[in-house]
């Protein structure tokens, strides 16, 4: 012991700088209770019981940073999802949605454009992984990492809703599943700062890689021997800032282009599918997938502009979001690509949301309320709207009470007396947090 102290002396001495690493993390469990009826009224699910991740993400990382010298440093994060109520794994899991949590079932929907009634547990547990490299030049950053968009919408400060829970899981996300997603791999530099302006550059891939490429001697390859599956996203985001005053603006451009037969192959020639997948989480089988079976190709292309600001007047902050877009549909596309949109059609997108923060001594009293709407040829596919209410007590920095109240509804036409769509969403809950 007393010669690692040495050590570690006089390489301090020396003038040595060591990676400073930090683990953090956040812990959110609450007792509420959710309920979703159909557009005629009727019951579609209703679940009461202990709840995870309501007020703020659950979540375990790491944070480590290097000096390099010359006005240079190194760093990298690497921070996973957790699900503390969930008896069928803490690890490797993360809460998939606002809808209904349900133990071993993945949140996945095929509807691009869902307001949130689709719940379980999702396995793609890692949150973000990246590693960055700053210095004069700005910053360069690789890996799994939050889109730009999404960075804006949820964690720059313009939104003080909880979309982890009902009554705030749309407005100013919307869109975004149509348009990568909410995070991917990807390359982003970020320029050096000018004045009050920041600027940052994101090229990346929606879900998977950018390209996969299949050749093979399986029965399903297309004519041309080459099966693929090609996603790109490319985004701008411009930021200002200037005493209580803060505002954002992103851009990001979307193509997906996948051939028909690419997903379910022998690729091998010895009657498997070659691109089954398993997952497992300490040793236990969790989970068996493929990439899916298509049978028609896909290809759209989706442009969306997010803006957001706010303004801090001391005695409460007020927020802002508004996305508009559109998802343009080229080619025979299915259900789980272009939410059930024929070829050729255009989808309009757009959305908004308004919210507000007021600190009233350990007290603070939060909510909003949104918006979002898609259509085709003018005629309404999605007409949404949430709003919600939060009531915290901060016993410290780190370790806070709350109460919130929330709902969703869907007042598509097409949906507003449907015996299998979801029209209204409901939640009541009171929880614990504590972060380190």
């Amino acid at each position: 012991m007393k010669k690692s102290l040495v050590a570690l002396a006089t390489l301090a001495a020396s003038g040595a700088v060591l990676a400073q690493a930090t683990i953090y993390g956040r812990m959110d469990v609450s007792y509420g209770v959710k309920q979703a009826t159909f557009g005629n009224g009727g019951l579609n699910w209703k679940q009461t019981g202990l709840m995870d991740g309501l007020a703020t993400s659950n979540a375990l990382g790491f944070d480590a940073t290097d000096d390099i010298g010359r006005g240079m440093k190194g760093r990298f994060v690497a921070e996973t999802g957790l699900s503390p109520t969930n008896g069928s794994g803490m690890f490797g899991m993360r809460t998939g949605s606002a809808g209904a949590q349900l133990d071993g079932f993945a949140g996945n929907s095929s509807d691009l454009y869902d307001m949130g009634t689709r719940g379980g547990y999702s396995q793609a547990a890692n949150r973000q992984t990246f590693v960055e490299l700053s210095g004069g030049f700005g910053r360069i950053r690789a890996g799994f990492q939050r889109t730009l968009g999404y960075e804006l919408a949820s964690f720059e400060g313009h939104t003080m809703t909880s979309e982890g829970a009902v009554g705030g899981q749309i407005g100013h996300v919307f869109g975004l599943g149509a348009a990568g997603g909410t995070r991917s791999n990807a390359i982003e530099y970020q320029l050096p700062k000018f004045g009050n302006l920041t600027v940052t550059l994101q090229n990346g891939s929606g879900s998977g890689r950018e390209l996969t490429e299949f050749g093979g001697t399986g029965s399903t390859n297309l004519a041309n021997g080459v099966q693929s599956d090609q996603r790109t996203r490319n985004s701008l985001k411009i930021d200002w800032a200037q005493g209580p005053a803060k505002a954002g603006m992103v851009y990001t451009s979307y193509q997906q282009v996948t051939s028909g037969a690419v997903m379910n192959a022998d690729l091998n020639g010895d009657g498997t599918n070659d691109l089954t997948a398993t997952y497992n989480v300490f040793g236990a089988l969790t989970g068996v997938s493929s990439f899916g079976n298509r049978t028609g190709k896909t290809a759209q292309t989706v442009n969306l502009t997010q803006l957001a600001g706010s303004y801090d007047f001391g005695m409460v902050k007020i927020g802002a979001n508004i996305n508009m877009g559109n998802q343009n549909i080229t080619e025979n596309a299915s259900a789980g690509s272009s939410n059930a949109v024929a070829a050729g059609s255009t989808v309009d997108i757009k959305s908004q949301a308004i919210s507000f923060s007021m600190p009233m001594g350990a007290m603070v009293l939060s909510g909003g309320m949104g918006t979002a709407s898609t259509s085709v040829a003018g005629a309404a596919t999605k007409d949404q709207s949430t709003s919600q209410l939060m009531l915290r007590y901060n016993f410290s920095k780190r370790t806070a009470v709350y109460g919130l109240i929330g709902n969703a509804k869907d007042q598509t036409p097409i949906n507003a007396n449907s015996t299998s769509a979801t029209g209204y969403m409901t939640q009541t809950a009171a929880g614990v947090l504590t972060t380190f």
